[in-house]
């Protein structure tokens, strides 16, 4: 088992080189990991107006462990935005 003090060097190197992504304070993925996210998305509003949290673990298959911080980080990332409960795609 690794320590997040010696974890920390890598994980860095990682996100200088774009091959991981911060999506919280404790949550990071590979950055291919969030552009296949991102499409998926992206695919989804090329035919829906909406996402749900419920339609967003269905359409990748996540956890809702994972669900709300990615739903969260595409907000941040201004991909999506929040309206009541679910995401509308960001235009412009």
């Amino acid at each position: 088992k690794v320590s997040k003090k010696e974890a920390l060097p890598v994980m860095k190197l990682l996100m200088e080189e774009g091959r991981l992504s911060k999506v919280n304070d404790s949550l990071y993925f590979s950055s291919d990991a969030l552009a296949r996210i991102k499409s998926m998305v992206l695919d989804h509003f090329a035919s829906h107006d909406e996402l749900s949290p419920t339609g967003f673990r269905d359409l990748t298959g996540l956890s809702r462990k994972f669900t709300i911080p990615l739903l969260e980080y595409l907000d941040k990332e201004k991909v999506t935005m929040r309206i009541g409960d679910v995401r509308k795609l960001r235009r412009g």
